[in-house]
């Protein structure tokens, strides 16, 4: 096991100082970050290229289903 030292901004360091853990919460970060790339990198390699503008896009059509499907189902439920 390292140990590190680092700087960060203050809204990221307020958020810590919640954390009961910070190297438990770092460590997971890192690694979804790490997941992330990896993921990437083989969609990349099979002839995806994943943009930045991409996954904005995915992520507002998912937020927008999503709110989409919750006045659905709220819907059904009033009709009920």
């Amino acid at each position: 096991m390292k140990r590190f030292t680092v700087s960060v901004p203050d809204d990221v360091a307020e958020r810590l100082e919640d954390v009961e853990n910070v190297s438990a919460f770092v460590t997971s970060a890192v690694r979804a970050r790490i997941d992330q790339e990896t993921a990437q990198q083989m969609m990349q390699r099979h002839g995806l290229n994943v943009t930045d503008e991409g996954v904005r896009r995915a992520r507002d059509f998912l937020s927008r289903r999503r709110t989409e499907v919750a006045s659905d189902i709220k819907q059904d439920v009033i009709a009920a």
